[in-house]
C-alpha cells in the first residue's frame, strides 16, 4: 500500500470516545478532506515554498524524469507522497521515490512484482455502471474523476458523482478548479469524494492558500447523508398447495 493510500485511510478515521470513568478525556475527532496540487515539473519550486499546504503532490510528465532530478525532488520535499501523471506514451517504468501513479483507462498495465508503487485510475464522469462495479476489483487504490467545473458545479455533476459514489468502494478523488466553494467542497464530501486534486501554478498560490483554508476550517461528519444501511430479507417463495397435482401440501402441515 503506498503512503498517500494510508494517508486517505487515515484521514477517514475517526477516533471514538473512550469508556469508563474516563470518558470525557477524548473527544471525537472529525474526519478531513485531502488536497492535492497537479503540477508539471517547471514548477515544482512553488511547490517546496508551500509543501506545508499539501497532503500529496501529483506531478505531470511527458517523459521519463533523470534519475538525479527525482533523487533532488524527493529529498526536497521530504515526506510528502509524490505521485505521478504521464501524459506521453509509453510509460516509462516506475521510478525510485515516486509513491503512486495515476492512470487512464487505455493506458498499458505496469504491474511488476518489485513494484510498490501505488495505482490511481483516471476516469470520466461518464463511467458505466458495469465499469464502476468491475473497478472494486482492480488492483487499484484510489479511483480519480475529472469534473468539468467552470464556475461552479452544475446539477447534471452531483447526479453522475452521486451515481460513482454509490457504486465506488474505493477512496475517490475528484480533480476540480482551485476556485471551488465551500459549500461545494462540503456537497462533493456529502456525496463521497475523499480528496481534492486541483492545478497549481505560479499564478494561483493565493487561490490555493485560500482552499487550504477552507478545508482545514469545514467540521466534516463522519457519515456521509446519503449512507444508510438497509436490511437485506431475503424472499421465500411458497408454492401454493393447489397446484399440486398430488393434492399433498408442502406448506402447511394438517
Amino acid at each position: 500500500m503506498s503512503r498517500f493510500a494510508d494517508k486517505l485511510k487515515s484521514a477517514l478515521q475517526v477516533s471514538q470516545p473512550s469508556m469508563g470513568f474516563f470518558r470525557n478525556v477524548t473527544q471525537t475527532s472529525h474526519p478531513r478532506m485531502l488536497l492535492v496540487p497537479q503540477l508539471a515539473l517547471a514548477d515544482m519550486e512553488v511547490v517546496l515554498d508551500m509543501i506545508k499546504y499539501t497532503d500529496a503532490i501529483l506531478l505531470t510528465c511527458t517523459k521519463a524524469i533523470p534519475v538525479k532530478t527525482m533523487k533532488a525532488l524527493v529529498r526536497a520535499i521530504g515526506g510528502v507522497p509524490l505521485g505521478v501523471r504521464f501524459l506521453g506514451k509509453p510509460h516509462p517504468k516506475p521510478m525510485d521515490g515516486v509513491d503512486f501513479r495515476v492512470f487512464a483507462l487505455e493506458d498499458t498495465l505496469l504491474l511488476g512484482d518489485d513494484d510498490d508503487c501505488g495505482n490511481v485510475l483516471s476516469v470520466s464522469l461518464d463511467l458505466s455502471d458495469s465499469f464502476a462495479r468491475m473497478l472494486n476489483d482492480l488492483p487499484v487504490e484510489s479511483v480519480l474523476v475529472n469534473i468539468s467545473m467552470t464556475e461552479a458545479l452544475t446539477w447534471k455533476d452531483l447526479m453522475y458523482l452521486r451515481r460513482l459514489g454509490d457504486l465506488f468502494a474505493k477512496p475517490f478523488l475528484a480533480q476540480v478548479p482551485v476556485s471551488i466553494s465551500e459549500k461545494e467542497i462540503k456537497i462533493l464530501w456529502d456525496i463521497g469524494v475523499n480528496a481534492l486534486v486541483v492545478s497549481w501554478t505560479s499564478e494561483n498560490q493565493v487561490a490555493f492558500t485560500r482552499l487550504r483554508d477552507i478545508i482545514d476550517g469545514i467540521a466534516l461528519t463522519p457519515k456521509r447523508k446519503w449512507m444508510k444501511t438497509h436490511a437485506i430479507v431475503p424472499a421465500v417463495r411458497c408454492e401454493d398447495p393447489r397446484a399440486d397435482a398430488d393434492g399433498d401440501d408442502d406448506c402447511y402441515d394438517d
